[in-house]
């Protein structure tokens, strides 16, 4: 770690120690989060990075280092620290998401549309919501289980236990009410500082748009693809994020004259969408986005051999292990019981020859729709720079989308390719 790394992760614990410490209404499991991320925590950095915190200042290192002098740095910390605490907590409601696509998940369904109301009540209305609206839907929803990091997880409870006696492994485990209202309220933050952005609009829309576009997959089983893929392009927080670092750095540190026409055009709304859908096509196929038609027929070649022949997709595809990381992406969200676009209205369909020739077909043409979307999010990105006789905007989108490149080319079972907004 750089020494601007590290000064930016105590940053980040210390502005998160401070939102448990407002915001989770479980005391018992609020005293073991904050005790979590301190150093008398013989595994901190095991939580840290279990909860999503250590990947998102990674992330937003990334994206910004030597975007500013040093003397702005602290200033752009001090804001950046707000939209990395919303997400730590957001990561707990996109967990929700785990199993969704598995039978018997119509309480993580319904738990995750109340989540969704909630939290567009509180954008839109300003109204509070109490621990007790979710608790009857939640209460036995495991904190662990709806993770990626359980064994983590529990590992670190049980150290707290060792050191705090008294308690037990189920005291901690069962948390997502306060979780949940902890998320809604690290959001609510971030959306009232954007109240004295130019460019707050885009960053607030953007947010209302991702809950609604969440309840719309979940409440609409059937969809046709091509909506279906629009709305996945909303439903990731791609575009509120890039918003906000851009507006922050083009308002309140190189204070852009010509920002606020760039905003108004809405081509900074466009290019910023056409970001998330890009990134949204990582998420779900990875290296698959750019592969050619050769390589894709591997895939396809593979997947339709003997040993998968009548077995549901999902399932060959999470047996596969002759493919590698061309596939990983898939796998992972075959594994975790998650929607993928590639998998829709196809997972359980069994490997037969006509199913494999959808499965190519779907492949084709979202590797289509990744190259022009890109092309025309690069075209905006060119425009805007043009405009504003500046790079701030192509180079914060473009570094947050070569992240995410790297970031979905590595095998999800390990830490460099765990994670995701």
């Amino acid at each position: 770690m750089t020494t601007d790394f590290t000064s930016a992760l105590g940053a980040n614990i210390r502005y998160l120690d401070s939102t448990a410490q407002n915001y989770l209404g479980n005391r018992t499991y609020r005293d073991f989060y904050r005790w979590a991320l301190t150093e008398d925590n013989p595994q901190q950095l095991a939580w840290i990075q279990a909860i999503g915190l250590a990947q998102l200042v990674r992330m937003t290192y990334q994206l910004l280092h030597g975007l500013v002098r040093d003397e702005d740095w602290k200033l752009l910390l001090n804001d950046s620290v707000t939209i990395n605490g919303y997400q730590v907590y957001e990561i707990v409601s996109d967990n929700l998401g785990i199993g969704i696509t598995h039978a018997g998940s119509d309480k993580l369904r319904e738990t995750l549309i109340l989540f969704n109301k909630a939290m567009l009540n509180r954008l839109t209305t300003g109204k509070q919501v109490d621990i007790s609206y979710f608790e009857a839907f939640s209460n036995d929803i495991s904190t662990f289980l709806q993770s990626q990091t359980a064994q983590k997880q529990m590992d670190i409870v049980q150290a707290y236990i060792r050191q705090c006696p008294g308690f037990t492994v189920q005291d901690f485990e069962f948390n997502i009410p306060s979780l949940l209202v902890a998320n809604i309220e690290t959001c609510y933050a971030m959306y009232r500082d954007c109240d004295n952005l130019i460019g707050g609009k885009i960053i607030q829309d953007g947010l209302v748009r991702r809950y609604r576009a969440v309840n719309d997959l979940l409440l609409r089983e059937t969809m046709d693809f091509d909506k279906r893929l629009a709305v996945s392009g909303d439903a990731i927080l791609v575009a509120p994020t890039l918003g906000y670092y851009i507006a922050v750095i083009a308002e309140r540190i190189y204070k852009l004259p010509l920002f606020k026409d760039v905003v108004e055009s809405g081509q900074l709304e466009q290019v910023l969408y056409d970001a998330a859908l890009v990134v949204r096509m990582l998420n779900d196929m990875g290296v698959l986005t750019k592969q050619s038609a050769e390589s894709r027929q591997r895939v396809i070649d593979v997947l339709s051999g003997p040993a998968y022949a009548g077995l549901p997709l999902k399932e060959a595809i999470g047996l596969c292990d002759e493919l590698g990381t061309q596939i990983t992406r898939l796998q992972k969200d075959v594994f975790f019981g998650e929607w993928n676009l590639v998998l829709y209205e196809l997972e359980d369909k069994p490997v037969t020859p006509e199913t494999m020739t959808i499965f190519k077909d779907r492949l084709a043409y979202l590797n289509v729709i990744y190259k022009t979307t890109y092309q025309r999010m690069e075209r905006g990105l060119m425009d805007i720079e043009n405009l504003l006789s500046h790079t701030l905007v192509s180079s914060v989108v473009r570094r947050f989308v070569e992240f995410h490149v790297n970031l979905y080319s590595n095998d999800f079972k390990t830490e460099t390719g765990e994670f995701g907004i």
